[in-house]
This record gives structure tokens, sequence and C-alpha cells, in this order.
């Protein structure tokens, strides 16, 4: 968790640097593609040459960039973490201080939601366990016990690739 903890610093710098990157990229490469030469300002949108025409292009970058996206999905690891009704109401009792009734509420309702998002967005059912790469039984592991199953199963699926 430590080890964790201090990767998300400089993943987090990063992630700052790009994002100060992008708009400044997407100025360079418009004033390089629409004229013609490298920008040492930002020109205003009413001097673009193109008119109408000019809308096509922001439309045309997200289908070719949106493709490329789905051609270049690497594979990933899908798990499933599972238990018994009872084991989760408890946990959930436990973890948020409610009364019994009410946590078997919450985790029947969030069972529910999970459920109608996958078939809506995948067309598939929630506990078909051939979908998951790796199916952990909470009533039997502890959440440590789970964490390290998962990494170590990444690790030997990502580097056989």
């Amino acid at each position: 968790m430590l080890l964790l903890s201090a990767l998300a610093v400089p993943i987090g710098v990063i992630g700052a640097m790009v994002a100060k990157a992008l708009p400044w990229s997407i100025a360079f490469f418009t004033d390089l593609s629409f004229f013609h030469r490298f920008p040492t300002q930002t020109l205003p949108p009413e001097n673009y040459h193109l008119g109408w025409w000019l809308l096509l292009a922001p439309a045309t970058g997200a289908l070719i960039v949106g493709l490329m996206r789905v051609m270049a999905r690497p594979r990933s690891v899908d798990n499933r973490m599972t238990g018994s009704l009872p084991k989760r109401i408890e946990r959930l009792q436990k973890l948020r201080n409610l009364y019994p009734e009410a946590a078997a509420k919450c985790v029947r309702k969030e069972d529910r939601g999970r459920e109608r998002y996958v078939k809506a967005h995948f067309a598939v059912r929630l506990d078909n366990e051939l979908l998951y790469d790796l199916v952990i039984n909470t009533d039997r592991i502890s959440n440590d016990d789970a964490v390290a199953l998962i990494v170590e199963g990444a690790q030997r699926f990502f580097s056989a690739l």
C-alpha cells in the first residue's frame, strides 16, 4: 500500500504536466495545419479560412482517435469479487454502522443497479463466471489476500503477453 501511495505522486505530477501540454499541443498543431506555419502566438478562430468545413475537423479527429482507441485496446484482466448475501450485509453493516435491514436494502439495491448496468452496457449476465479471469469468494478469502491474488494474476497475465 505504501508503494502504491508513493507511485501516486509521480503519476499525478506526470498527469498535470500532460494536462498543461495538451492545450499547447492543440494550438500548435492547429496553427501548423491551418496556417502552414510554426505558431508564435495563437490566432483567434475568426482567422481560420475553412469556413463551415472547419466543423468537420473535430468530428473527424474524434472518430479517428476513437477508432484507434478501440483497435489498440489491450486485453485486460477481468476479476469478480463475490460473497454470500449474509456476509456482504454484515460487512456493510459494520462499515457504515447501519441496522441489518438498512444494510440489506443497500446491498440489494447495489446488486440490482450493477446487474442493470452490466446488462445494458455489455449485454451479458453479471453472474456468468466464464466472463472472468479470476473469481474470488470473499467469504473465504480476506481483502488483503484477494488483492495479492489479483496483483499476482495480473503480473503473470501481462508478462505472458
